[in-house]
């Protein structure tokens, strides 16, 4: 799990990447709670003043 905190007063486009073959992301709160997919896209939005939290299932087909 990425968390993202943004102090900004507009939203904020992130990027995240990694080395590791991803196979599925989803979108959720800090908690964890209430995940929703998101495809693999390497940008995604924080809200002003808010938190997200993004989940990385890895592609265990890769070896």
């Amino acid at each position: 799990m990425i968390r993202l905190q943004s102090l900004a007063d507009a939203p904020v486009t992130c990027r995240i990447s990694t080395p590791l073959v991803v196979g599925a992301a989803f979108r959720t709160n800090c908690l964890g709670l209430t995940p929703h997919e998101i495809g693999i896209e390497p940008e995604g939005t924080v809200p002003a003043l808010g938190t997200v939290a993004v989940v990385l299932h890895l592609d265990s087909s890769e070896e």
